[in-house]
């Protein structure tokens, strides 16, 4: 069969970006490109019509240029930690997949769709790990995922904990002298 010419309106991920002519199966053009409005046949009169609708993208991907790189280094800077199961060599028995790292940046104040996360295979291993995220267009960012290992001894944990405990102290110490207070007068 012949290959059909079609205009691509939206940006396909593995065909082209708008305004791109290319060479497609006629059913891949005829039950899913057309249908979507993602694609139209390659005329003169579309090719202009796109050509200007390309521009008008061009130039809004320009304005939200400096909204997707402030979001990169935000996700960038965004470390989140899981605590799973791993034998004594650090490989884990069971594994962080994408849809754990959604919800621990969900959980970590950061709203991160299961799909923009990109992971090669699923994290087997204790330790820290680089993960991509897409954010728009053509632009990812790393988030770093630390892996503990279960009962693993985690000092800062017990230092956070030392601190508070003191600050109870010093809470309780004051409502009670408070009330001395108000006993006596």
């Amino acid at each position: 069969m012949k290959d059909m010419e079609v205009l691509l309106r939206e940006h396909v991920r593995h065909l082209g970006r708008c305004g791109d002519v290319v060479r497609v199966a006629p059913g891949y053009a005829r039950n899913f490109l057309l249908p979507r409005g993602l694609a139209a046949a390659a005329t003169e009169d579309n090719k202009r019509q796109i050509a200007r609708r390309a521009a008008r993208l061009a130039l809004e991907e320009a304005e939200k240029a400096e909204e997707v790189a402030a979001a990169v280094a935000a996700l960038s800077e965004l470390t989140v930690t899981a605590l799973e199961r791993a034998d004594e060599n650090g490989r884990l028995y069971g594994s962080v997949a994408a849809a754990a790292i959604a919800e621990m940046c969900t959980a970590a104040g950061t709203e991160i769709d299961v799909k923009r996360v990109h992971l090669d295979a699923p994290i087997k291993t204790v330790g820290e790990h680089k993960v991509s995220v897409h954010v728009h267009g053509e632009s990812y960012a790393e988030i770093t995922v630390v892996v503990q290992a279960e009962g693993a001894p985690m000092e800062s944990f017990l230092e956070d904990e030392s601190v508070e405990e003191p600050a109870a102290d010093e809470t309780g110490a004051e409502v009670e002298a408070g009330e001395a207070a108000e006993g006596e007068g």
